[in-house]
């Protein structure tokens, strides 16, 4: 197997990682988020399912979301590289 083989096969391994971990980690982060929602005022989250919730809240919620969600995938494609690396050596 020739070096651009290894670094395919090691590219490969690196995104099916860094795909697994993300998403485990956004719905870990969406998880957390919504609790941190339900405890600070005491309603669930809103939903598609409910159209009665106010404009502010419907964006405090996705900006709240978004943000988590962002973060937790940027921090897992980085272990996953990290993570390849190490394989790699």
């Amino acid at each position: 197997m020739t070096d651009d083989g290894k670094r395919d096969e090691a590219d490969g391994f690196e995104k099916l990682l860094a795909l697994g971990l993300g998403i485990v980690a956004a719905s870990v982060a969406r998880k957390a988020v919504a609790g941190v929602w339900k405890a600070s005022t005491g309603k669930t989250p809103p939903g598609g399912e409910q159209g009665e919730a106010d404009g502010t809240v419907v964006l405090l919620w996705g900006a709240a979301l978004g943000a988590a969600v962002g973060a937790a995938r940027l921090l897992a494609q980085r272990q996953a590289r990290a993570i390849a690396r190490k394989r790699r050596s």
